[in-house]
Parts: C-alpha cells; structure tokens; sequence
C-alpha cells in the first residue's frame, strides 16, 4: 500500500492543487449492494439534487481513492457537505445536498471554476445530479449471489441523461429488476446486476466446464508474430440451448443491432446484436 499513498500524493497534489478556494464523472446511483461508504455521511435518499465532483472506477481501490479525495478536498479546500457513496464496482465523490437545480448551481460553478496549482480544472466534468438513493431490487436475485461462475447477459439498460425525459439511473435500474421479475414469474433463473451507468438481465448459472477457453493466434499486419487472443466456446447443451432461445440483445427494452459501415460511412450490414456469456465474479 505504500506505493498507492506515495501516487495519491501526487495525483492530489497534481491535480486538486489543495491551495485556494473553489468548490470526471458518469452519473450512477450505484449496484446493487453496499451502496452507501460505511462510516461516511451518504444521503438516506431523500428527493433532491447534489454536485458530482468525480467518478472512481479503480477495480481494487475505488472507495480508498474517493476517500482519499474527500479528505483532501475538506482540509486542503476547506469544502463541507463533501460525501462518498461507495459501490461494488465504482465510487462516486458527491457535494452537498439541495431541493433544486438552481439551488445547486452557485456549487456547481465553484467546483467548475477551481484550478489546481497547475492550472488544471480538476473538476471541468462535475455535473448537478439527483441525491443517489438506496439500490433497487431484492437482493437475493442480485448476480452477485449467482452461485455459478457464467451466465447469460439477455438485457441491458442504459441511462441516458439527454433523451426527453430523462432515463436516470432509477428508471433503468427499476426496468432491470422488472424484467428480472417477470423472467422469474416465466420459470427462468433471471438475475440483475447495477454498474456506474447500466443495469444488466442475465439469465442462468453455470459451472466453469460450462465454457471452453482457448488462446488463438491473430495475424497482425506488418508484423512477423501473431497476437494471442482468448477466444470462448460453450459447450454445455443447456447453456447452448439457453442462448438460442434468447439469442437477441435487448437494449433498453428494444432490440439493438450491429451496424458495420464502409470508408464513406455508407451502412453496409446491419446485424442484431446476440446475447452472450459473461463472468459472474464481474458483479462481484
């Protein structure tokens, strides 16, 4: 650990600057699980509205390096109302809490205008955001409890902040577990999974034999050795038979495709995107 404290210095040093005054980030209210920092001072999810100030996606120290930051930030800046929400898979820097955008504005434009000693504006991507509320769904049907090590990835839903309303991350989190439930009233082992800016509908829980793995050269051009790539194969019949009866990709609600154009960006092909296989210990 002392080599991350030794690059946190840095980084904070580098970037926050920690002199002045003044006040990255996707937009999610987290997975399902652990959502709120132990020990920090999360929303309880009441309505309203905060600044986020940075996204952590770190897989190992996530919540250390937001931590870090929150210190940092409250003694070198001298900013209160700073809090953590720390999930499985992400950490997100918050500031303040208010019951309107206009009332969060004048924060907004202090963590925008803050420059490091450097000049960087550390905080260029902050956004006014709802207060994150607590996670959606039973956790029983979390993939995270999916006791196998593959399952089948049918449905995805994505937030997206400029369509007209809005698609927050509580409306495609409540549309995953949905979809999760009624796969479950169908007779399916359906479970849901909730990242920094999807929610995921997988299907199924298989062993490690379920798929084969194997490294396969690619050519490269202009150059004498090929790239190993890992390639997967499913070899387990039911898994096999799972996928092709949903072997569609849903993509909020509706069916998604691939879309392969050529040099004069002309489309050429367009494919339905299929449903594949993921690594349960992803959701972990």
């Amino acid at each position: 650990m002392q080599w991350y404290r030794w690059a946190m210095g840095l980084v904070l040093l580098a970037g926050v600057g920690l002199a002045g005054c003044g006040g990255e980030g996707g937009v999610s209210t987290g997975p399902g699980g652990g959502l709120f920092a132990r020990g920090q001072d999360a929303p309880s999810g009441e309505g309203g509205f905060t600044v986020l100030l940075m996204h952590f996606n770190d897989p190992l120290m996530h919540a250390q390096m937001a931590r870090d930051y929150r210190r940092r930030v409250e003694e070198g800046l001298g900013w209160r109302g700073v809090f953590v929400v720390v999930a499985d898979d992400h950490s997100e820097l918050f500031w303040g809490r208010f019951h309107s955008p206009a009332q969060a504005a004048p924060t907004l434009r202090k963590a925008k205008a803050h420059r490091a000693a450097n000049g960087l504006p550390v905080f260029a991507k902050a956004m006014i955001v709802p207060l994150p509320s607590p996670p959606v769904g039973p956790p029983d049907w979390a993939l995270k409890n999916n006791p196998g090590t593959y399952s089948l990835l049918v449905a995805l839903y994505k937030s997206d902040w400029t369509a007209k309303p809005p698609y927050r991350d509580a409306d495609r989190q409540n549309d995953a577990v949905l979809h999760c439930q009624q796969l479950r009233e169908q007779g399916h082992e359906a479970w849901y999974h909730h990242g920094a800016s999807a929610s995921s509908v997988t299907i199924g829980s298989f062993g490690r034999d379920a798929v084969r793995l194997e490294l396969k050269p690619v050519p490269q051009p202009n150059q004498n050795e090929p790239v190993f790539a890992e390639t997967s194969t499913i070899v387990d019949p039911r898994l096999e038979a799972l996928q092709q009866q949903f072997d569609k990709l849903a993509v909020n609600g509706r069916e998604s495709f691939m879309v392969t154009r050529d040099a004069q960006g002309r489309q050429v092909e367009r494919t339905p995107e299929r449903t594949y296989v993921i690594r349960v210990e992803q959701a972990r």
